[in-house]
């Protein structure tokens, strides 16, 4: 990644390393969630952005601009150190500014502890 220029890299909203997975965890017996599972998961999400959205004129996450970003995306004073180590450190602009602190609202739930309104 260090080929890649900061104000492009700013543009790649979400970067993770992701390890491999042993075999044996891909042929293992797992026992995957029923469609019916995760629909109803589907729906309880979007049903609490339709509610989250109500007056602002949008109905996700992915439509969140900044002004959403500052109201939705409350930052722990922790991740608001992390941050501002990103910015003074490591040169992030203002749009890697709201994509880091968005991504909380764009990754899995169990991810991160987030603060809601």
């Amino acid at each position: 990644m260090s080929k890649i220029s900061g104000p492009l890299m700013d543009r790649i909203d979400i970067q993770v390393d992701v390890p491999a997975v042993p075999y044996k965890d891909l042929t293992g017996g797992r026992v995957a969630e029923s469609s019916e599972t995760i629909r109803h998961r589907v729906v309880a999400a979007r049903n609490t952005q339709l509610r989250r959205f109500f007056d602002e004129h949008i109905y996700s996450n992915a439509q969140m601009g900044p002004r959403h970003i500052r109201k939705f995306c409350v930052l722990t004073s922790e991740c608001e150190k992390i941050l501002e180590n990103a910015v003074t450190k490591l040169g992030f602009s203002a749009r890697g500014y709201d994509r880091f602190a968005e991504m909380p609202w764009r990754c899995p739930r169990e991810t991160f502890e987030r603060t809601t309104h």
